[in-house]
């Protein structure tokens, strides 16, 4: 491991009616652990953002950007909270189909 290039989130959400788009407000926690570190020894949070989708199929959130795993290094155990922000996105339902972590 020597830098991550790729980070990307999965999502595939739908409305309440028939509409093709809409937002959703999520936010990002990490902790990064090595072996022998003490637990929350490096933590990250992102603050909630509004992202566009496209409903009824895959949406992928690009969480390098915002810095979802900032300071992760070799040998790290990555613990990875999403929360959505009730009340303030437009979709009905949002489904996480997986996490995609890639790095030279």
């Amino acid at each position: 491991f020597a830098t991550l290039t790729k980070a990307v989130l999965r999502i595939v959400a739908t409305a309440v009616d028939s509409s093709s788009s809409g937002d959703v407000r999520l936010e990002f926690f990490a902790n990064l652990d090595g072996d022998g570190e003490a637990p929350n020894t490096t933590q990250v949070n992102v603050n909630s953002a509004l992202y566009g989708l496209t409903l009824n199929g895959w949406d992928d959130i690009d969480l390098k950007t915002p810095g979802a795993f900032t300071g992760a290094i070799a040998g790290d155990l990555i613990q990875f909270r999403v929360n959505r922000v009730a009340n303030s996105d437009t979709v009905e339902t949002v489904s996480i189909a997986g996490l995609l972590l890639e790095w030279t």
